[in-house]
């Protein structure tokens, strides 16, 4: 009896020490706390202690996934703060001021209002002079479109934050509000969101496609993509309510414009990209018109649709500041850019500083790059941006010869392959024009005949200095990652090379590195 009541006691401690499989609280669970000195007093460390023991004891899990089931199933509510039970299984969301302005507690903010009216005015006009299109597509939270799944006992208001906005954005062309579409389709044939996500499915994605391409004029041929059930998984809402329910997406199939390839996309210089969360980009050939698109998670579902719609689409998943905005557009040179939220982050206010930015941008003071080096990112960067091709011993951009392709195998550098990490390939060496005893900029990779990625040069490598006699030499260094996805895109031989302005020479690999790199779907 005593073995049994220390075991009873004992074991869920045992449990302190490994990582729970699964976190459905998705957040970071408190770490075992560092010692403290005695000048700084126990309370600070027993208070983090407390909270390590809180999140890490032994059958935690268990015991929170009996009472969501409970709660759920027993009760029809949710276990977690941050989603509400609603009538047939729908699930809803409420943080990030979500419940707060479904209630009605949220005020009309004025301030908020002009800030977007002025964001979205001065960046419209800017881009129009370069004959740009410019939209502001504003996704309904799910609560919007499905007020009658609401639980019976909660009252929404009548205006919510982003009717306030309306009222000012309305008369502004860029703005698109998909409220009234997604309601008004929001059961034909199927639903248009998860029942158990805070997002829309991929039919809601389709729709917000064709009514995102109609105001910018531009086709959606019908019937070019079929749905699908997708494969069931358990989705955001249902993982924080603990309910273990599985929801299936309503898919959509590629159908002729399976030929997408994923793209490379560089920050822009002279600016810190830490807040954005990703950016890629991806190629349609066919098409003409180019995209930026700024954008929230609601963009995952919509990109297999809208990518489609341009020859060139580049995703940078934040809210972008006015400097970002002007650097990325200046880069990217897109004839339409999107900025794309969810209806509860429109309460983050836009920058309303575009001519600050801009002069910014053009002061050598202040945009933190050299025009050197944008005149070497702008000239290796077209052949990013409009899908070069190698054809012979020439680099064709756009139909015309872009630079002729000269030298021995090895006049250009060599390089090497290194280990895979998180779906990446290391690819490292060094670059130089070596007849001429100068380092490159950048180096291309192509795969066939495309140029599928570029990288900079300019790491330290005395040990080439030294072989070639040549101080010069020393900066020729070059190590990036290469995504997987978009050297499986292509096929045929990898082959790299070293630029300098419009000279390119090969590169030799070092042990057949890129014949390996080539061949292999690691």
């Amino acid at each position: 009896m005593t073995i049994t009541f220390v075991l009873m006691i004992g074991v869920p401690f045992v449990g302190l020490w490994f990582e729970p499989a699964a976190n459905a609280e998705q957040r970071k669970l408190a770490s075992f706390p560092e010692l403290q000195t005695v000048r700084d007093g126990a309370r600070p460390f027993t208070l983090k202690l407390e909270a390590f023991v809180n999140d890490r004891f032994g059958f935690r899990k268990a015991f929170l996934d009996l009472q969501a089931w409970l709660s759920f199933y027993g009760f029809g509510v949710s276990s977690s703060p941050r989603v509400i039970a609603g009538k047939d299984g729908w699930l809803f969301y409420t943080e990030d001021g979500s419940l707060s302005d479904l209630l009605g507690k949220t005020p009309p903010d004025q301030a908020l209002t002009d800030a977007w009216v002025s964001s979205t005015k001065q960046r419209a006009a800017w881009l129009a002079e370069r004959g740009i299109q410019y939209r502001v597509v504003i996704v309904p939270d799910k609560h919007s479109v499905y007020r009658d799944k609401l639980p019976p006992l909660l009252r929404p208001a009548r205006k919510t934050r982003l009717d306030y906005l309306m009222a000012g954005l309305a008369a502004e062309p860029s703005v698109i509000d998909l409220r009234a579409e997604m309601t008004a389709k929001r059961s034909f044939p199927h639903d248009l969101y998860f029942r158990t996500d805070t997002h829309w499915n991929s039919l809601g994605a389709s729709v917000a496609y064709s009514r995102i391409m109609a105001s910018l004029d531009a086709p959606v041929a019908e019937g070019e993509f079929a749905l699908a059930l997708g494969p069931s998984r358990p989705r955001d809402l249902a993982v924080m309510a603990r309910t273990e329910s599985s929801e299936a997406d309503i898919v959509p199939s590629q159908g002729s414009k399976a030929t997408c390839a994923p793209g490379q996309v560089l920050p822009p210089l002279g600016l810190d990209v830490g807040a954005v969360l990703a950016m890629s980009a991806a190629t349609c050939p066919g098409e003409q018109s180019t995209a930026l698109i700024f954008h929230d998670s609601f963009m995952v579902s919509l990109t297999p649709f809208i990518r489609q719609g341009f020859e060139r689409t580049v995703f940078a998943w934040t809210r972008p500041s006015d400097d970002l905005f002007v650097r990325m557009v200046e880069q990217e040179k897109p004839t339409v850019v999107i900025e794309e939220r969810v209806e509860r982050f429109m309460s983050f206010a836009p920058g309303t500083d575009l001519a600050g930015a801009r002069g910014r941008y053009a002061s050598l003071d202040s945009r933190n790059f050299t025009t050197a080096s944008l005149a070497a990112r702008e000239n290796i960067y077209q052949l990013i941006r409009n899908g070069a091709v190698v054809e012979g011993d020439r680099i064709v951009s756009r139909g015309e010869t872009w630079a002729e392709i000269t030298g021995g195998p090895a006049d250009g550098g060599f390089v090497g392959v290194g280990a895979n990490q998180d779906g990446k390939i290391l690819l490292h060496g060094w670059a130089a024009m070596v007849p001429k005893l100068k380092p490159a900029e950048y180096v291309i990779l192509t795969r066939g005949k495309n140029v599928i990625f570029t990288a900079g040069v300019g790491t330290s490598r005395l040990d080439v200095a030294n072989h070639y006699d040549a101080p010069a030499m020393e900066d020729t260094g070059f190590a990036f990652l290469m995504p997987k996805d978009i050297l499986n895109s292509r096929s045929g031989d990898v082959r790299m090379f070293a630029v300098a302005g419009r000279m390119v020479h090969r590169i030799q690999p070092i042990d057949g590195a890129l014949e390996r790199l080539g061949d292999s779907k690691r």
